[in-house]
């Protein structure tokens, strides 16, 4: 396996600019419909749901749910089918002291959310449908909360009960233990995000687009299930938590509270799933301190642009973004107007005075293939204040470890295959190591594997006294 870190001092963004690279390593109806979006069932006998149809809320013409089986500060909802039409919503009412709203669809269809989706309070919502879940490309979400969007068959709770959406339809044994994990069956549906891919950032405001899922600051965004796909989609937080992860089953995913939100581990996970992101799909935690990112699968691909970024947009901490598949990491191509590369990144925007985050990448082959190749296919670019010093013979600022970044050899043509290499292969091709480096006027440290050949805004340096000790 490949592990390749990133420290804070040191990264702030990963733009990769190669041709190719390949590093390897209402009414109360139980089941019934009372809406065109909601169907109740039983399973909670006489704390189940009630829906208001036909409201507005919040300018929205919007269902709301009420009802539901408390316990202390856990609301427990149960339905049948699950689903919000496109311009339309649907709300849960916040009773007092509720902190999380657990809902669950017993049914055999998947959830289409094709509108907006909000909470009446400051609870965080949980929902979860093993048949799959769908955002259409005009959903949109109105918490104030963290949002746990997930395919498992259940909630695992710290007393050991759990509530699940496939068990036996009696009443189940509610608690007021606070939700410790999310629990994987032999269904594990797919998670879908659809969108325009207008969603890549293009200026350093906190909140710089309408469009998509969005969670406030200091909460979490989370989407697990079985193979996850954004296919223009966005999803953001300013200087939240994002977590997108794809599990095999059986699978058990571990929930625990942090002060963004919620952490989730994957340490009792034997299989993961596929990621993907393509048509300029957008992940993006920046914000005035960076948020954090982590993305867990098998196989992890960005293309068409598709970006996940972790930036730090004012006088902040960079977060970190996190990427590890148990086979294989791939960021290819570029936008369909050649403005966007597939990126991975965590910079320090320009007016910011923060640092930059970490960023790593754990996993057994990372490949980076451009669309073309060009003038700038032979270099990595990695931006951010700090890390290697203006002279070579000044020392380093922080206590990190060095990690080399090394060049293929340009010579296939555009669009060819990339060619892969294994660390352990005496046979692979060789690398050329990078010779040297300039930092330009806004920060960037560009490596390149050979002295520029025009002249450059600082004069060329060489790492040789730059690597750790």
């Amino acid at each position: 396996m490949l592990k390749t870190r990133f420290p804070n001092a040191f990264f702030a963004e990963l733009t990769v600019l190669v041709s190719s690279i390949v590093m390897s390593g209402v009414a109360v109806g139980f089941g019934n419909c009372v809406s065109a979006q909601i169907v109740l069932d039983s399973t909670l006998g006489s704390e189940s749901s009630v829906v208001t149809p036909n409201g507005s809320i919040n300018g929205s013409p919007s269902d709301k749910i009420d009802g539901g089986a408390i316990r202390e500060t856990n609301l427990f909802h149960s339905f049948q089918e699950f689903n919000v039409s496109e311009g339309r919503g649907i709300y849960f009412s916040n009773p007092d002291g509720i902190e999380n709203i657990l809902s669950r669809v017993t049914g055999t269809n998947t959830s289409n959310i094709w509108g907006k989706l909000g909470v009446l309070g400051n609870a965080n919502l949980f929902l979860i449908n093993p048949n799959g879940i769908i955002f259409g490309q005009n959903a949109s979400l109105d918490v104030k909360g963290s949002f746990i969007a997930s395919t498992a068959s259940s909630f695992k709770f710290n007393d050991q009960t759990e509530f699940s959406a496939t068990a036996s339809q009696t009443t189940p044994l509610l608690t007021i233990s606070v939700p410790s994990g999310l629990q994987y069956g032999a269904n594990r549906g797919r998670i879908l995000v659809q969108g325009d891919g207008q969603g890549t950032r293009a200026n350093g405001e906190p909140i710089d687009t309408s469009v998509g899922l969005r969670v406030q600051p200091n909460k979490t965004l989370a989407l697990v299930g079985g193979d996850i796909t954004l296919e223009g989609g966005t999803l953001k937080t300013a200087g939240g938590q994002i977590e997108l992860g794809s599990v095999g089953s059986p699978s058990l995913v571990n929930l625990s509270s942090n002060p963004k939100g919620f952490s989730l581990s994957y340490d009792s996970v034997p299989a993961f799933g596929n990621i993907q992101l393509f048509q300029q799909a957008t992940v993006d935690a920046s914000g005035i301190e960076g948020g954090n990112i982590q993305v867990q699968g098998r196989r992890v691909l960005l293309s068409d642009g598709s970006q996940i970024e972790s930036s730090t947009l004012g006088e902040g901490q960079g977060g970190t973004l996190r990427i590890k598949a148990s086979d294989s990491v791939e960021l290819i191509g570029e936008s369909a107007d050649a403005l966007y590369s597939t990126s991975l990144a965590t910079q320090v925007y320009e007016e910011a005075t923060g640092s930059g985050g970490n960023l790593t990448i754990e996993t057994g082959q990372l490949t980076v293939q451009a669309a073309n190749a060009g003038p700038r296919a032979s270099k990595f670019v990695i931006t951010g204040r700090g890390g290697l010093p203006e002279d070579p013979g000044n020392p380093r600022n922080g206590d990190y470890s060095w990690a080399d970044l090394r060049f293929f050899p340009i010579e296939s043509q555009p669009n060819s295959p990339p060619v892969t290499t294994q660390p352990t292969d005496s046979a692979a091709k060789p690398l050329v190591e990078a010779s040297g480096w300039t930092i330009t006027s806004k920060g960037e440290v560009v490596l390149t594997a050979a002295a520029p050949s025009t002249a450059t805004e600082v004069p060329w340096m060489t790492p040789s006294s730059c690597h750790a000790s």
